[in-house]
């Protein structure tokens, strides 16, 4: 049997964190390294565009993460 994508949002509460740092916070089984590469590949969303792990969110920022499958 085969896992399916997870679809996640998280609304960021305080401005100025990194967007790596935020969603590997939100999702502790997941490595900062795996989350990067998650934005690298398009997967991870502020407000509905692609940004890079270094952007600096905004509070009320809404994050979307579509998690790959876990192995």
């Amino acid at each position: 049997m085969t896992e399916q994508e997870e679809r996640l949002s998280f609304v960021a509460t305080e401005k100025g964190e990194r967007l790596d740092r935020f969603v590997a916070q939100h999702l502790p089984d997941a490595s900062r390294v795996e989350v990067q590469r998650w934005i690298k590949e398009g997967r991870v969303r502020v407000n509905g565009n692609e940004q890079k792990a270094s952007s600096k969110l905004r509070s009320a920022d809404i994050v979307e993460v579509v998690r790959p499958p876990r192995v």
